[in-house]
């Protein structure tokens, strides 16, 4: 078997003899197509219940060398060269392919901040693992776009049943925190987080004494010796909690998975009841793959791309898509970023992603979310970054000496935001038919987004930024978004659950309606996007799923 004690570690299948065609030479059980916290989380449970499981991940796995030397934040070089950052994408664990994005009126292409290889995009997220709230799963506030989105009556799962694993995921993910005093339902208990930096205990303080409601954030960081929380990159010390660390090495090492990297899937190969197999490119060569059960989870923007390209004689519109629902309802977050002062300078030195709020989750009987710390420094490079990623969509002459002189700027701002915490909103959005994933066969990755913002949500953001501010007094607070405040890297809802086939893709078990054996398990399934970070709810729900297809398949359980 591979080495993959370490992040870093590179999967050799030929130096272990298991090549892509003696993979295809088996009738699996379980293919997993995606590594990331859906496919890794389901992966790993049904590997360890002795299911036969195949994982297939397009990304590769990387290089110590390039975990160890590549800071996606600190080692930005020449922007506007797009060969040169597509490999430092890569080096970096993300995926390096732009995507076409229409929005709003503008088209553009745009690298997504998605993850690629063993893991996913856990292995670059910011480890925030918040559970949603009943709220969330009851849809019970008031909705002031009602004639226009789609959300559901209530989500088709019980949230006190849904409970218990969240449970099960905090422990698999090695989740720390304190309880959210404004949540009756956060009763379970969690290894507390270490103190934090000065800084952020003195603004922990502050709103404690103004009679506000923080808490410690739940985050998957283990705070090792040495740890500096690896919040937007890769970490190569297995500290961050993540679907490589945490759920795919365990299966690989544990219950005899198996996993092939650098391998895009490009069809499920379906009847009108069932899927046989999957036809998969791997290092130029195309074959097919069988298993008895089916998982997609690559991703709210590739788990449609997929379906929608598995088309055949039974399935014209694509797999699953006779209502023409894949890929329909996408969703991500609106998230605004500011920075915070303390009412006096203190030190930096310590834990800095720690702090979440929610007295304003729901305000003014609109969901505005919550509001947690980043748990990065503001430095040149982001401030640099920031700028050049505006020009990039400019198209004139001067357009690359411009970038180059936002270095002046870039280091004035770096020096006055130097001691301010950053902290950002995760306001929900709510789900549109019109907002959507689509094929687009001349992008390698094979999809584009369409994307229209509500006036609702433009409201709603404008309402989250004043009440902000106002309540986080007599801390001194700067906004640093603009009006563009989309979150891509919180993309969801594109194969939404569902109990009916109109209005939704997969059913309450994540089987694809009407289907027997093939199963969407990522961020797709969400009916809606609630205010938190989507990451423990995809784990959470995986766990589920992996359950339902123990029961449902007994006959494949070896212990």
């Amino acid at each position: 078997m591979a080495d993959v004690s370490s992040r870093g570690a590179e999967f050799d299948l030929e130096k272990d003899t298991v090549t892509f065609e003696n993979l295809a030479s088996i009738q699996w059980d379980v293919i997993v197509i995606g590594t990331g916290m859906g496919g890794g989380t389901i992966g790993h449970q049904l590997a360890q219940s002795g299911m036969r499981v195949l994982f297939l991940e397009m990304g590769e796995a990387l290089k110590p060398e390039a975990v160890q030397s590549t800071s996606f934040f600190n080692k930005i070089r020449k922007q506007f060269d797009d060969d040169l950052k597509a490999t430092e994408l890569k080096n970096a664990g993300r995926l390096n392919e732009k995507i076409t994005v229409a929005k709003d009126g503008s088209t553009f292409k745009r690298y997504l901040p998605l993850g690629s290889g063993p893991g996913g995009s856990t292995a670059i997220y910011g480890a925030a693992l918040e559970r949603m709230k009943r709220i969330d799963f009851e849809c019970s506030i008031k909705n002031f776009d009602s004639e226009k989105t789609n959300i559901p009556q209530k989500w088709p799962l019980d949230f006190d049943e849904f409970c218990q694993y969240y449970t099960r995921a905090e422990i698999m993910y090695r989740v720390k925190g304190t309880r959210d005093p404004l949540d009756a339902d956060d009763i379970g208990e969690l290894p507390p987080p270490p103190l934090a930096c000065k800084r952020d205990e003195a603004l922990l303080k502050t709103w404690v004494d103004k009679g506000l409601h923080p808490y410690k954030m739940h985050v998957g960081i283990g705070y090792i010796e040495g740890c500096n929380e690896c919040l937007g990159k890769v970490c190569a010390r297995n500290c961050k909690s993540d679907a490589l660390t945490d759920a795919l090495t365990p299966a690989i090492q544990k219950y005899d998975a198996q996993l092939l990297t650098n391998c895009k899937v490009l069809k499920l190969n379906a009847d009108k009841t069932s899927a046989q197999s999957v036809l998969a490119l791997h290092d130029g060569e195309e074959r097919d793959l069988s298993a008895k059960i089916i998982v997609v989870s690559a991703g709210a923007i590739g788990s449609p791309g997929l379906l929608l390209n598995s088309s055949s004689e039974h399935w014209p519109n694509g797999l699953g898509n006779d209502n023409d629902q894949v890929g329909r309802n996408l969703m991500f977050h609106a998230s605004d970023f500011f920075a915070v002062w303390p009412t006096k300078p203190s030190s930096l030195d310590g834990p800095k992603k720690t702090i979440a709020l929610n007295d304003l989750y729901v305000h003014q009987d609109r969901k505005l979310g919550c509001f947690q710390s980043v748990g990065v420094n503001i430095e040149q490079g982001h401030i640099f970054q920031y700028f050049t990623e505006k020009l990039q969509r400019w198209n004139w002459p001067l357009k690359n000496i411009s970038l180059q002189l936002m270095r002046v700027p870039a280091y004035f701002a770096s020096f006055f935001l130097r001691n301010a915490a950053i902290f950002a909103s995760i306001i929900e959005d709510y789900p549109y038919e019109f907002n959507r994933v689509k094929l687009e066969t001349s992008s390698k990755f094979g999809v584009s987004i369409e994307y229209r913002s509500s006036a609702e949500l433009k409201e709603r953001t404008k309402l989250s930024r004043k009440a902000i501010m106002d309540l986080i007094t007599p801390c001194k607070s700067l906004l640093l978004t603009g009006a563009d405040n989309l979150n891509f890297g919180h993309s969801c809802g594109t194969c939404r659950m569902g109990v009916s086939e109109k209005n939704s893709v997969i059913d309450t078990s994540c089987k694809l309606h009407g289907m027997e054996n093939i199963y969407v398990v990522d961020a797709s399934f969400f009916p809606t996007s609630a205010g938190v970070n989507p990451s423990l709810t995809i784990a959470a729900n995986a766990i589920r799923v992996a359950d339902l297809i123990v029961e449902k398949w007994p006959d494949l359980v070896r212990k």
